[in-house]
């Protein structure tokens, strides 16, 4: 019982920290002039401090914007739905959906991890 309350506490704050992060900082590159300056020099302090090659990139490359898109119209209703179903211990309403959008972000890493692998970023 203890590791299914903490599991849900987990899982509760991943999600519900994963909706304003991908509304305010992920997104940007989608449509940069939607964003107000703050939250620009969010998504700088962030691309900076973690040394980010993506988020900042002008123009940004089409398979990445590819996967943002995919992140607004599947991921972040997902957020949604997932936080919804963990509150009303529900979850079991939800677990096709949940496969299908751990197989989505595990597709999405690997090309992610390749160009980083691949990609000179220090000589650029």
């Amino acid at each position: 019982r203890v590791m299914m309350a903490s599991l849900k506490t987990i899982f509760l704050v991943f999600f519900a920290t994963h909706v304003p992060t991908t509304l305010f900082v992920d997104l940007q590159p989608l449509c940069p002039s939607l964003y107000p300056a703050p939250l620009r020099d969010v998504l700088q302090w962030y691309a900076a401090a973690f040394r980010d090659p993506f988020m900042t990139k002008e123009p940004a490359d089409t398979w990445f914007l590819s996967f943002l898109t995919c992140e607004l119209l599947f991921q972040l209703p997902c957020f949604f739905i997932f936080l919804a179903a963990l509150m009303k211990d529900a979850v079991h309403t939800v677990r096709t959906l949940a496969v299908a959008y751990g197989f989505h972000v595990a597709t999405t890493v690997v090309p992610i991890v390749a160009e980083v692998m691949f990609h000179d970023y220090e000589g650029a």
